[in-house]
């Protein structure tokens, strides 16, 4: 397994990476407008970040990778706050199910909800701008 199929976050961000529009905010503005996207069963899995440290740590972790699938993660600081921006680098020019593996993001679904389908419970998530 990649660093991408163990992370719930990761497997996030390349389901939406086609309709990513550049986005700058907070650790806690992502944290809150992810969290609310992949749903309560997801959010409150122990494998989702739980705090905006956790998410910007399991970013940095992960950047590398998703760089690859044509997401670029930039961690940023100014006087008054830290701040990530989210933005497409090389979009891929086919469907996200032909070149990344979406199968690892159903197992961390299954995983993460105990076995449950919750394709019911998945609702997309807006452009980010």
């Amino acid at each position: 397994m990649t660093l991408l199929e163990d992370s719930l976050l990761g497997n996030t961000l390349l389901e939406y990476a086609f309709h990513l529009n550049d986005w700058t905010g907070t650790a806690s503005q992502l944290l809150a407008l992810l969290s609310m996207d992949v749903g309560k069963k997801i959010a409150s899995s122990p494998r989702w970040p739980k705090t905006p440290v956790s998410l910007a740590r399991e970013l940095r972790r992960i950047a590398p990778q998703l760089r690859i699938h044509g997401i670029s993660v930039v961690f940023d600081r100014n006087s008054e706050r830290r701040l990530i921006t989210l933005s497409k680098t090389n979009r891929p020019k086919t469907e996200p199910s032909s070149h990344v593996n979406m199968s690892g993001l159903e197992s961390c679904v299954a995983v993460a909800v105990d076995g449950e389908n919750r394709d019911s419970d998945v609702t997309r998530m807006p452009a980010m701008s």
